[in-house]
């Protein structure tokens, strides 16, 4: 099963991103998404692809957290 994150930053169109092996999340140009936003850390979250397609869902130590469907990771 193929993963995609669909995303809208602020003042932009809407962004599809593909997660292949590894997926980093946050507020730093080098993050494959990238959420300019108030509580988002630099590097805020990891998506991560294991070789038996299950997906994990990392929060890397950010102040506000990681929600998934509305709830905390």
């Amino acid at each position: 099963m193929n993963l995609e994150i669909h995303y809208t930053p602020p003042n932009q169109s809407r962004q599809v991103v593909p997660v292949r092996d590894r997926l980093m999340i946050g507020s730093l140009l080098s993050n494959e998404v990238v959420i300019r936003a108030p509580g988002v850390e630099p590097i805020h979250a990891m998506i991560e692809v294991l070789e038996n397609g299950i997906h994990i869902l990392t929060d890397l130590g950010s102040q506000s957290g990681v929600y998934l469907n509305g709830q905390k990771v």
